[in-house]
């Protein structure tokens, strides 16, 4: 889990400069150069953490009150993120499980496959490719719509939303 002190945002360039990570209780350099990287920050979740600093009194951007030091990542999964996610429904989630889904929502965009590596900070595609992610059901139909309505240049649009609107 990625552990993030006040400075290492960028107010101006809006970026978060990765540096450290933590792990079983240590917190430590990132494991690849790739890994520490820096990444945009886009300008609203900028003013959301602009306000989160002025309430914060410690270095660290999610610093655990009682001991001022960063939450480690089994703590915040298991008090806060799979009960909220059971309480939606949803059964196991946790921080990978996020990662595929910022995978998915990257594609849902368009985002290159380039773009998705190096804001994933993976250093080989493959991963990026082969571990996490994929589209969703509607923007592969979509897309496979698309690719078929190419193909078969004499199927008129018609039938394919037909095809669409029955699905």
């Amino acid at each position: 889990m990625v552990c993030l002190k006040w400075s290492d945002i960028d107010w101006e360039q809006k970026t978060i400069a990765i540096q450290r990570g933590a792990y079983r209780g240590a917190i430590e350099d990132t494991k690849t150069v790739i890994s520490k990287d820096k990444l945009p920050l886009a300008p609203a979740l900028a003013e959301l953490l602009l306000a989160w600093k002025s309430q914060s009194e410690f270095e660290w951007i999610f610093a655990n009150p009682a001991t001022g030091m960063p939450y480690m990542s089994p703590s915040l999964q298991q008090r806060w993120i799979r009960p909220s996610g059971e309480a939606l429904g949803i059964k196991g989630l946790g921080f990978h499980s996020l990662r595929h889904s910022y995978r998915t929502w990257l594609d849902s965009v368009g985002t290159t496959l380039g773009t998705t590596k190096d804001l994933m900070r993976h250093s080989d595609i493959a991963t990026t490719y082969n571990v996490y992610g994929g589209a969703m059901s509607h923007e592969k139909r979509e897309a496979n719509y698309k690719v078929v309505s190419l193909l078969l240049s004499n199927t008129s649009d018609e039938a394919i939303k037909t095809d669409e609107a029955t699905s």
